[in-house]
């Protein structure tokens, strides 16, 4: 079969097609293999990244069979459609990082373990930086001490280590990823913001609390 029909019209389509889906699937194991594991960054941008691979990689291979069929060339047709069945077959199964407080803590569980040590040991003041790895966890790129200051009882206060996801532009709403030393009980209240206060409501694991 000649190559003009491969490509529809010239041999450097083809081989045009044949490259870009080749340079998708080489970023998109890349941004898997190598920019989330090096980095360990779970943030809108990687994200984006990632999702864009996917969507090129698939694009490029239907847009080739589409282009295919309608010169006739059905062979090749069908064989790039089933190199987009496949991408997207791939693309449900492996999926990409979610960005959900579950999606965070499992990227970043062994980070997070290690913060919680050190906030454990009473090595982490009342407002600290966080490590790169972890500051797109948190608004203000910070870890915070925080209790559970509506208590008028004496005794412990419910403290622990908070990340403040987002607040509202006014700080009268908050919410964040927060590690507890000992279980919180039902009744767990945490300063979220200046005007909010808010309860863990999902155990995420290993000591960690989506609260909101």
């Amino acid at each position: 079969m000649a190559a003009s029909e491969i490509a529809g019209s010239t041999p450097h389509r083809g081989w045009g097609r044949l490259l870009a889906l080749a340079a998708g699937g080489l970023a998109l194991a890349g941004s898997y293999l190598l920019v989330l594991p090096l980095f360990g960054v779970l943030s809108p941008i990687t994200w984006s990244a990632i999702v864009a691979c996917w969507l090129w990689v698939i694009g490029v291979a239907v847009s080739a069979a589409v282009r295919l069929a309608k010169r006739g060339a059905r062979w090749w047709a069908a064989s790039w459609s089933m190199l987009a069945l496949l991408a997207t077959i791939g693309m449900w199964t492996i999926g990409w990082p979610q960005l959900t407080p579950e999606g965070y803590f499992r990227h970043h569980r062994h980070d997070l373990a290690l913060l919680a040590d050190e906030y454990r040991a009473g090595r982490l003041g009342s407002d600290n930086g966080l490590p790169l790895r972890l500051r797109w966890m948190s608004v203000d790129f910070q870890s915070h001490h925080r209790c559970r200051v509506t208590d008028p009882q004496p005794g412990p206060k419910g403290c622990a280590l908070f990340l403040l996801a987002w607040q509202n532009w006014r700080a009268e709403v908050g919410v964040g990823f927060a590690y507890y030393p000992t279980r919180p009980g039902p009744d767990a209240l945490l300063l979220t913001a200046e005007g909010d206060v808010g309860r863990p409501t999902r155990e995420l694991g290993d000591g960690w609390w989506w609260v909101d």
